[in-house]
Formats: C-alpha cells, sequence, structure tokens
C-alpha cells in the first residue's frame, strides 16, 4: 500500500501543494532558518516567490505577525529559493 504525500498550503495564496513542490523555511526570533529540527515551518510556492519584490513584501507583512524587518525577510527567501542556493530536502 502506497503512502499520501503529505499535502502543505502556501502560506501567501494559500494554495495547496504536495510538500515536495513548495519551498519550506522557519522564522525564528527574527531569523530565517533553512534547517530545521523541530518547530513550526511555512511553506511558500514558486508563483508567490515571483511576485514583484513589494508585492511579496506586503504579502508576508499580512501572514508573518512578529517583529521582523519584512523587506530584509522577503529579500532573503527570495535569495535563498530563487537564486538556486537552498534544495528542499
Amino acid at each position: 500500500m502506497k503512502k499520501a504525500k503529505p499535502i502543505r498550503m502556501c502560506i501567501i495564496c494559500r494554495d495547496r501543494q504536495n510538500q515536495d513542490e513548495l519551498n519550506r523555511f522557519q522564522v525564528n526570533c527574527d531569523e530565517v532558518l533553512f534547517k530545521f529540527n523541530s518547530g513550526r515551518s511555512m511553506y511558500l510556492c514558486k508563483e508567490c516567490l515571483n511576485k514583484d519584490d513589494n508585492d511579496f513584501a506586503k504579502s508576508l507583512q499580512k501572514v508573518i505577525k512578529n517583529n521582523t524587518n519584512k523587506q530584509e525577510l522577503a529579500k532573503k527567501l527570495k535569495e535563498r529559493f530563487l537564486n538556486g542556493e537552498y534544495k528542499n530536502s
């Protein structure tokens, strides 16, 4: 019997996709983490990552409610995921 693939939701567009198709990250103490031990993770789809920088930062502002600088967070996420420095694990 085959196991079902986990379904996760993009935090911006709220589209549901297979977990391996989304980009995973965590925000902990104003720091973006890409290596995970435990805790809650967030997922972004490729379409949302390709949004204009200002639209992407505004969308993150609505979702992430802590005191993190949203412009800096958006920049880090785009650099990491779009430049190929990150591989889903």
